[in-house]
């Protein structure tokens, strides 16, 4: 059997490429939808078994959930603030067994969730949102989906004779800082008419606090405790940096958390050695970065393959600083000039990475 490529040996071949026919080969692979038992969701688990380091092949768990906002987001604008009728009812896509013999459920996404977090698995949850924003198409309303991801660490403090256990929480939209500006909340009433919800935040940030909050009562009620969760939309835990999305007018964003769960199943328990104009760096674990409060920059270099002229500044340079934020500005920059080239490389990369003969041969057999 021949050897599994890894995703930056795509790379290369994406300049050519045509958006056209990269949809069109994400459709067929079911990557370019929004259900749970399909060909992409198949190899994602592949990938695990055969791309990830031994850690993550053992503790890491993919979930893959739909979500409707349209019912969530009016329950959190009112006064209480509380949807956990919604929430839940939001379900996922779960996969068991080895190699060829994977086998697909679809459940309750919080009851995936608490049951990981009893056996203190490391949780990336695919957030598949089918109405995060509203466009007129034909003069009539309709709502576009968008793709997120959250990932849930746990975490271990010892205090003389007692140890503390909680997780901590990650939640990463690829628009980055300018989620920042999505603070209202579109309901569709008729053809031409909207209700609108306003918040004081990222609707991202307030659906995932709402959602921790829920998983708090219900980690309670099933296992007679409370399974302690921190997530605050503090840049610490929610992604804020280079909109990697930016210039994308062909609804690419499914290949964002795909991405990162490649990169993430990589370099989260291992560290990186990557080329650079004065040579060789080895970067930080992911974990690392991750408890020192760097997020945005472990993203960042998960995406930093597809853009092989820019050199991002790296934090997990021993004793190198920078300044944040013209650094996501920087890249952001460089990203725009790019036009589409960006985005190009890294949906058609994944695409081509996904259809490899190594998945198909083992899906087939």
């Amino acid at each position: 059997m021949s050897l599994v490529k890894g995703l930056g040996y795509f790379v290369k071949d994406q300049k050519r490429s045509k958006f056209a026919s990269i949809i069109e080969k994400a459709t067929e692979m079911g990557a370019y939808t929004m259900d749970t038992e399909t060909y992409t969701q198949h190899v994602l688990r592949l990938v695990q078994q055969h791309c990830f380091s031994k850690k993550m092949r053992n503790d890491a768990i993919l979930l893959h959930a739909i979500v409707e906002m349209r019912h969530i987001m009016p329950q959190l604008a009112k006064p209480d603030g509380d949807a956990s009728a919604y929430y839940e009812d939001i379900g996922c896509g779960v996969y068991s067994g080895d190699r060829g013999s994977l086998r697909h459920r679809y459940e309750y996404l919080n009851q995936n969730i608490v049951l990981a977090m009893i056996e203190r698995r490391i949780i990336f949850v695919t957030f598949d949102i089918e109405d995060y924003g509203v466009e007129v198409v034909d003069n009539k309303n309709e709502y576009v989906g968008h793709s997120t991801c959250a990932v849930f660490v746990p975490r271990t403090m010892n205090s003389g004779q007692n140890e503390y256990d909680w997780y901590d929480c990650y939640y990463i939209n690829s628009h980055g800082q300018d989620m920042n500006r999505q603070c209202e909340f579109d309901v569709i009433v008729s053809n031409r008419r909207l209700r609108t919800y306003p918040f004081s935040e990222s609707i991202d940030v307030v659906f995932m606090k709402g959602y921790i909050k829920y998983l708090h009562q219900y980690s309670k009620a099933y296992t007679g405790k409370v399974t302690p969760i921190t997530y605050d939309g503090s840049p610490e835990h929610t992604y804020l940096g280079t909109d990697l999305q930016a210039g994308d007018g062909h609804g690419v964003c499914f290949a964002y958390p795909l991405i990162l769960w490649y990169y993430f199943g990589r370099y989260f328990a291992s560290t990186r050695t990557i080329v650079t104009r004065t040579g060789h760096k080895v970067l930080s674990k992911g974990s690392t970065m991750l408890k020192n409060g760097h997020l945005g920059e472990f993203v960042e270099l998960c995406f930093s393959d597809f853009c092989p002229s820019y050199e991002l500044p790296q934090v997990g340079y021993k004793g190198k600083t920078y300044e944040r934020a013209k650094a996501v500005d920087d890249f952001q920059t460089v990203i725009e000039k790019q036009n589409t080239l960006f985005i190009k490389r890294a949906s058609g990369a994944l695409i081509s990475f996904l259809a490899q003969s190594f998945f198909k041969n083992i899906i087939e057999s």
